[in-house]
């Protein structure tokens, strides 16, 4: 049995948020949270009858998750280069 005090329960890795470690877990739940958005995006654009506000609203999901991943993807990148 291990003990408490030799727990993984804080790793340097996830507190650092500039660690390409932790930065690719987040970067996959967004990828999966962009993917269904375009999914629902797609099914509203082909009813006729569609509420506009929803397919506005969709867009601004898909707008921000896509420059979130972006961010998260240049931070990894060039946390890469940084000294430690």
């Amino acid at each position: 049995m291990i003990d408490d005090d030799f727990a993984f329960n804080d790793f340097a890795c996830w507190e650092d948020p500039g660690l390409p470690v932790r930065n690719t877990g987040v970067i996959k739940g967004l990828r999966t949270l962009e993917k269904s958005t375009q999914e629902r995006l797609a099914e509203l654009e082909k009813e006729p009858d569609s509420n506009k506000n929803l397919i506005i609203g969709e867009i601004a999901i898909l707008e921000a998750t896509q420059k979130e991943i972006r961010r998260l993807e240049r931070q990894s990148f060039y946390s890469q280069f940084e000294p430690r």
